[in-house]
This record gives structure tokens, C-alpha cells and sequence, in this order.
């Protein structure tokens, strides 16, 4: 770490500032070409004109109210529509968390399809060693026979 930067890290403005002239170059600094050589001036002007286009068409629309919306209110300007009204969807039903996931919807029903069957058909329980009798007991209030 040098020493130069440790005093302006102290200062986060000065900080967020550097970052941002890192990451995004100002719009003249695209420009800056040697004055001997014509062929590249022409070359990086063509490139600088292609890169504004580029920038201007994946510009996204100014139809969303933001921060800066508020302070233009009293200019008399229109005010911005917020995504709701973009959106224009209305009284929707609430739906629950499970169904923006299909895998886990399915995996749930199908742990719920499980259930519900263990009531209508009975586990197949396999004979281990000698009978020793019935696990569950005998439960006086279950009769499985038939009356005559």
C-alpha cells in the first residue's frame, strides 16, 4: 500500500471518486489522439462515434420515477409513471414462495402424494427372523375380518 493514498482513504469522497474514474472514463477521454499519425485519428474517431451509438441505444428509458424525479416536480414537468403503473398489473392473487420454484414444487407434492397414500395402502413389512408376534399390538377398537 503507498503512502501517497493514505491519507486520501481517510476521506470517502475522494475514495468513491477514484474508483469511478477508474471504471468509467469521462466522455473526452475517448478522444485523446496523437496529432502525427491522420489514419488513427480517423480510426479512433470512427470508434469513439460507434461507442456513443452503443451507449445511447442500450440506454434504458427515463419512464421510471427516481430520486432525482422528486427534485424536477416543481419545475412543472410531468411526473415520471412508477413501475406499477408500467406494469399495469392490477389486484393480484397472493402466491406462495414455493411456486417460483418448479423442482421444489414438485418435490413437495410429490412428499405429499406419499403421504396421502400411506393412508389408503399399507406398508409391505417384510418377515426379518421368527415371528415374534404383532409390533403394533392388538387394537380392540380395528376390527379387519368380515361379519357373516
Amino acid at each position: 500500500h503507498d503512502d501517497d493514498d493514505d491519507d486520501d482513504d481517510d476521506d470517502g469522497d475522494a475514495a468513491l471518486s477514484r474508483r469511478r474514474r477508474r471504471r468509467a472514463p469521462e466522455a473526452g477521454a475517448d478522444e485523446v489522439v496523437p496529432e502525427e499519425d491522420p489514419l488513427y485519428a480517423a480510426l479512433a474517431a470512427r470508434k469513439g462515434e460507434a461507442k456513443r451509438q452503443r451507449r445511447e441505444h442500450y440506454q434504458a428509458p427515463e419512464r421510471y420515477a427516481g430520486e432525482e424525479e422528486v427534485a424536477d416536480r416543481d419545475k412543472g414537468a410531468k411526473r415520471a409513471a412508477s413501475h406499477a403503473i408500467i406494469k399495469n398489473r392490477g389486484l393480484t392473487p397472493h402466491r406462495s414462495k414455493l411456486n417460483r420454484n418448479p423442482r421444489a414444487k414438485k418435490r413437495e407434492q410429490f412428499r405429499k402424494a406419499g403421504i396421502r397414500r400411506k393412508g389408503q395402502v399399507r406398508e409391505v413389512r417384510t418377515q426379518g427372523a421368527e415371528y415374534g408376534g404383532e409390533d403394533t399390538g392388538i387394537k380392540v377398537g380395528v376390527a379387519k375380518g368380515r361379519r357373516l
